[in-house]
């Protein structure tokens, strides 16, 4: 272990002396973007409210108004690329993996605390700032070394594609409660978020088993450390919406193991499962990997991407000068980069489009060049993806293609790179035969399904994950759910929570837990416990995980776990029986 960290201390050295310049460019970012759109959101008398001191790392953070914005949450540092020569590194990127959480300790503004709301605006309003720079795929980007440039940085190829079947759902709770909804079942939606991008389904009216068959594809630029979010909310037209649940996925997880396609028990709540089919679709710069077959389906639902295409509009060349934009049109997505800040005939944008591909046999993408005024056309330049479907190029195209039409002359250009990557999945066929039963309890096609009925204990039953952090430093132990426990009050059913050591430690600080799950024989609990030991370490450890009753305070049963016969390396779910205490 020592030679290990030995090995990693020039990392540290490097990061070290690259720290003050970190700061400083959080401190431009939230100056010049995220404190401006925090004041905008504001109610009028706090929206002069400025960022005096910025210090990245130390316990105070703000002043003037807002003494603390504490800030507890992943902070992501990415070094890219890797250099043969020094510095070594090419370049840093900051990012949070996932939405962090805040908390303020207000100095001279304490009454505003009082002001209805205000609170919660001001989350918001943070939350959207932080959403619009820093929460992935969003990042600050700090180049180092000569030649590597911000846009370097912030365009890296993504590592795949989450395709995400959200089928159904079962015994959902009703989520309003008011007197006036007594008795109402819920209208229940899903909200879907990875990073920065989410998707929100339908919502089914009045019931308790809504099934939305939908589809949904996710661009991952991060396998490690990024959480699939899936919450389940009851739709309400007058107050808040309610949450009836909710299910997290780590994605690396989701990646090895290709497919999951099984009914998940939602956490939160007392009762309630969402059944989701997830495919992992790898990235190739081979055109072999095309599955032209499946492109020519008749089928509706199945016309499904099968590409992907990076847009990468740089600069361009006028003969006069104007304020512009430039429009980047593939099929039936539009997107558009910000104006220039001035008249200029070398307008200069660098910036980059993503597009999921159905079929790019027939796509085009058409980049116009539009006078920002009058959105009158400077000119375009069409590119036919099928031209990028040859091996020698690896699918890529870049080139200064001249101007065509609108008000364009002989000169006038646009610098552009294409990037087409196919998306294919690696794992076994993807049949429908395949889909689980929607309503068999023996769902024993998934490890994550409850046990068949054979394998019921007497005591019930506990599902864990165990895996290795991403960082391989920590073991994750992941509290899925219990089946079948034990009446043990006298409403017939129990009060239960999940108590956990990782053996031989056994102090008040080793020890974890679960919340508690009341009147509940089957709890979701859908928690994850971490423990600060490398997988070396872990061999010639036991874990202890014990099922305890709240009353009576007594331990239902508990399971010991040899650590030396699993390899945490690739992930392992099971259900175990309870053994007596």
């Amino acid at each position: 272990m020592a030679q290990e960290i030995a090995k990693m201390e020039w990392l540290n050295e490097i990061i070290s002396r690259l720290w003050p310049y970190c700061t400083e460019t959080v401190e431009n970012l939230m100056t010049e973007k995220i404190m401006p759109t925090i004041s905008s959101l504001l109610p009028w008398p706090l929206r002069g409210m400025q960022l005096a001191k910025f210090d990245f790392g130390e316990q105070k953070i703000f002043y003037v108004g807002v003494q603390d914005i504490k800030v507890d949450g992943k902070l992501r540092f990415s070094i890219n690329p890797l250099l043969p020569h020094l510095p070594l590194i090419g370049g840093i990127s900051i990012s949070f993996s996932e939405m962090p959480k805040f908390s303020f300790d207000f100095k001279y503004l304490a009454e505003i605390l009082d002001f209805p709301g205000f609170s919660d605006l001001l989350d918001k309003a943070i939350e959207s700032a932080i959403k619009e720079n820093m929460l992935l795929p969003k990042k600050i980007p700090i180049p180092i070394a000569k030649g590597v440039t911000k846009f370097d940085l912030l365009h890296t190829m993504p590592r795949g594609v989450i395709r995400i079947h959200v089928n159904e759902a079962r015994n959902l709770i009703n989520g309003d409660v008011s007197f006036t909804a007594a008795g109402r079942r819920p209208d229940p939606y899903c909200v879907l978020q990875l990073g920065s991008n989410n998707y929100e389904t339908q919502i089914v009216k009045n019931n308790n088993a809504p099934k939305w068959d939908e589809f949904v594809d996710f661009i991952v630029h991060v396998r490690y450390g990024q959480t699939l979010v899936i919450n389940v909310l009851d739709h309400d037209t007058i107050t808040e919406d309610d949450f009836l649940g909710q299910v997290k996925l780590d994605v690396n997880l989701l990646a090895q193991k290709k497919r999951t396609n099984t009914w998940l028990p939602l956490a939160d709540v007392k009762q309630g499962e969402i059944r989701l089919d997830m495919v992992w679709l790898s990235i190739s710069d081979s055109v072999e990997d095309l599955q032209l077959e499946a492109i020519d389906c008749a089928e509706p639902k199945q016309q499904f991407p099968h590409a992907l295409l990076l847009t990468n509009v740089l600069n361009g060349k006028l003969s006069k000068e104007y304020r512009c934009y430039c429009k980047v049109t593939v099929g039936s997505n539009t997107f558009t980069t910000k104006p220039t800040k001035r008249k200029t005939k070398a307008p200069r944008w660098d910036v980059q489009f993503k597009y999921l591909i159905t079929n790019p046999l027939k796509e085009q993408a058409i980049f116009e060049i539009l006078e920002f005024e009058s959105n009158n056309s400077l000119g375009k330049v069409i590119i036919p993806l099928s031209n990028l479907l040859t091996e020698d190029d690896k699918m890529t195209f870049e080139s200064i293609c001249p101007l065509e039409g609108g008000q364009s002359e002989k000169d006038d250009s646009l610098h552009l790179e294409i990037i087409l990557r196919v998306l294919y999945y690696e794992g076994e066929d993807l049949s429908s035969d395949e889909e689980l039963p929607s309503d068999s309890e023996n769902d024993n096609a998934s490890d994550l399904a409850r046990p068949a009925n054979s394998e019921i204990a007497p005591r019930g039953s506990v599902q864990l994950t165990l895996q290795e952090s991403s960082s391989n430093s920590s073991l994750l132990v992941l509290v899925h759910s219990a089946s079948d426990l034990p009446i043990m009050n006298q409403s017939g059913s129990i009060d239960s929570y999940v108590r956990a050591y990782l053996l031989p430690d056994r102090g008040k600080d080793d020890r974890k837990r679960t919340s508690t799950v009341n009147n509940d024989r089957n709890p979701a609990f859908g928690e994850t416990f971490e423990f600060p030991v490398t997988y070396e370490e872990a061999k010639s450890r036991t874990l202890e995980v014990a099922v305890k009753s709240v009353t009576p305070n007594k331990t239902v049963g508990r399971v010991l776990v040899n650590l030396s016969s699993i390899n945490i390396a690739t992930t392992t779910t099971s259900w175990y029986a309870l053994s007596p205490p």
